[in-house]
């Protein structure tokens, strides 16, 4: 529906920091029955399409309903051998909201699979810095083009938890499903009173993501040896927010009291090892 910044004291009410914040609200269903769609692709093999339909159910009850879905798969720039798409995301979406004279009530639910791993060693990349500002190839390495992550990456560890040892591929690891539930109410009274109540819960099932950090380079005979520290990070979560706020504008004035009740759960257990693989594009 909008992307916009909230300002500064928006921003502090809503997360408790002083900064910058970008607001994204989620279309709902209107009296029309609209759509918009985009598609788009590359030479790059990158798939992305974004759409979402909304419209009535029936007017005379006030039910309407909206239903989206974003799907990207995209392999940037390096093509990767042991992983084609880095950065790949599934979105669905659907909304229901029933409209009053003066009230409005929402029912949102997303789902999210994410399988990104944009920022663990893919497209980074070695180079030689000459000491004046600039830097030149390191052995033809083509910065931002080769990837810097071996075709075999299978891995062995021992879990910190359970205290087994696990094997799998670096490339294969990274899965996190998200459950996003959100009710919202508002009503204006007769005295123009704003009353607003929401109720949001955020449920990850059991997913994982691994953290790739680059740590030494050592020489090994006449290669290069690059070490990665890593660490697999099994985690839940579940979230629940709820807010109630009251808002009244006045002629020079604007009135806000509200209440946020916040239950967290979350579960993040880190197995960390070592992991190495020559200096080469793609070694």
């Amino acid at each position: 529906e909008s992307i916009k910044t909230m300002s500064i004291i928006e921003s502090l009410i809503y997360t408790g920091e002083i900064g910058i914040v970008v607001d994204s609200k989620t279309k709902m269903g209107g009296e029309l029955l609209t759509g918009r769609f985009t598609a788009s692709t590359s030479t790059n093999g990158l798939l992305r399409f974004d759409g979402i339909l909304s419209g009535p159910i029936n007017k005379k009850k006030g039910l309407y309903f909206s239903t989206g879905a974003y799907f990207n798969y995209d392999p940037t720039n390096v093509n990767a051998p042991g992983r084609y798409f880095i950065d790949q995301k599934q979105i669905l979406q659907f909304s229901l909201s029933k409209r009053w004279l003066t009230s409005n009530l929402d029912f949102i639910y997303r789902y999210s699979r994410c399988d990104d791993n944009i920022d663990n060693g893919y497209s980074v990349a070695p180079f030689v810095y000459n000491g004046d500002g600039s830097i030149t190839e390191f052995e033809g390495f083509k910065i931002g083009h080769d990837c810097y992550m071996p075709e075999d990456d299978e891995v062995t560890w021992r879990d910190i938890v359970s205290g087994e040892m696990k094997s799998s591929r670096l490339g294969k690891m990274d899965k996190r499903y998200l459950h996003d539930l959100s009710l919202k109410y508002s009503s204006i009274t007769a005295n123009d009173w704003d009353l607003r109540a929401s109720y949001h819960l955020c449920l990850m099932t059991p997913s994982q993501y691994t953290r790739i950090v680059l740590s030494s380079i050592h020489k090994d005979g006449e290669k290069f040896v690059q070490n990665r520290l890593v660490t697999v990070e099994d985690q839940k979560t579940f979230d629940n927010e709820f807010l109630l706020e009251v808002r009244k504008r006045f002629s020079r004035h604007n009135l806000r009291l509200g209440l946020d009740i916040i239950y967290a759960k979350q579960y993040d257990a880190g197995s960390t090892f070592n992991f190495a693989h020559t200096v080469a594009a793609n070694p």
